[in-house]
């Protein structure tokens, strides 16, 4: 079953959650083949889809986070800048 990138039916969601990724990877200096190889059963066009935000198998995505060093409860709680924004200027 595919869901979109961070378990979430909310597009903006996922792209956010393929920008931790896709930031998390560099920060290790890692290429997409370099992340694919680490982790288990993950093909190389998997990643570029986990980092565009495009639907991919949840244990794709577990794995993908997992090899960085995250996990799901980590990005789940990760929002669009957007909704940061306007939560801090709801608070302000």
């Amino acid at each position: 079953m595919a869901s979109h990138g961070c378990t979430t039916q909310d597009p903006a969601h996922a792209r956010t959650v393929g920008q931790f990724i896709q930031d998390a990877r560099s920060a290790k200096g890692w290429t997409v083949r370099d992340l694919a190889a680490a982790a288990p059963g993950v093909s190389h066009s998997t990643v570029v889809r986990c980092e565009q935000g495009k639907p991919v198998a949840h244990a794709h995505l577990v794995a993908v986070l997992a090899a960085l060093g995250f996990s799901l409860v980590v990005v789940a709680g990760i929002r669009p800048p957007v909704e940061r924004i306007a939560e801090a200027v709801a608070h302000a």
